[in-house]
């Protein structure tokens, strides 16, 4: 113990790496899905010109989509932490996966009819 423990025959003096350093792949894919997640909000909000019936109803639609926003903010974080506690990581990927699918049912059936001039 003179040598204060860092002779211990491992690399690095036996000090685990840093943990950014030994998950890249997972440290990237978190990035990744925090850079697309903060895309969402702003798509939600320039599209909502496109997608509101007359120009009248613009501020209602507004509130329609921040409602679900934040609906979405409060529920989701519960929804994952209760499947991971009960079913595991797994679970996590399962209500991505199924959250993702519905968000592209909605925006398939939305219609962004252009043909029709709405006054502004």
């Amino acid at each position: 113990m003179a040598d204060g423990g860092l002779n211990t025959g491992q690399p690095n003096g036996g000090r685990p790496k840093a943990p950014a350093f030994r998950h890249r792949d997972e440290c990237a894919l978190c990035i990744l899905f925090a850079a697309v997640g903060g895309l969402i909000p702003a798509v939600l909000i320039s599209s909502i010109p496109l997608l509101a019936p007359s120009a009248a109803l613009i501020p209602v639609v507004t509130g329609l989509v921040m409602q679900g926003s934040n609906l979405g903010q409060v529920a989701g974080p519960v929804a994952v932490g209760s499947a991971v506690e009960t079913y595991g990581w797994t679970a996590a990927l399962a209500i991505i996966l199924i959250s993702a699918l519905l968000a592209a049912v909605v925006a398939a059936s939305a219609r962004f009819d252009d043909a029709t001039a709405r006054p502004v």
